[in-house]
């Protein structure tokens, strides 16, 4: 009795070392139900199929939000450049109108300032 035991343990261990402990699928082997285990085998061919699609799409719509975040990031960049491009050019066009009115007035009053010393 203590052999069968012994041999019993060692078939069910040996059985269970092929796949790697995992439980392991019985075959089946009735032609009655070959149909039903091929339209499983084929169920779950098209669910991986559709799970890696779902992936797709996903890393798809993030790299989408990634590249449209990045033009977002870019436009509000050049928005801030022209802006301050538009501040220099602004003071830049003050300075050159404050300097030629500083000018006129310097000609005239140097006119003036003649026009007086001959008078």
């Amino acid at each position: 009795m203590a052999c069968g035991v012994l041999m019993l343990l060692a078939v069910a261990c040996g059985d269970s070392a092929a796949y790697g402990g995992a439980y392991a699928p019985p075959v089946i082997t009735s032609s009655a139900l070959q149909p039903t285990i091929e339209q499983a085998q084929v169920d779950r061919y098209l669910a991986a199929i559709e799970a890696e699609e779902t992936l797709r799409r996903y890393y798809a719509d993030q790299t989408a939000t990634a590249e449209a975040r990045a033009a977002a990031e870019w436009q509000a960049t050049m928005t801030a450049d022209v802006q301050a491009w538009n501040m220099t050019a602004t003071a830049q066009a003050q300075a050159w109108e404050m300097t030629a009115t500083a000018v006129a007035w310097q000609a005239t009053a140097t006119a003036e300032a003649l026009a007086r010393a001959r008078a």
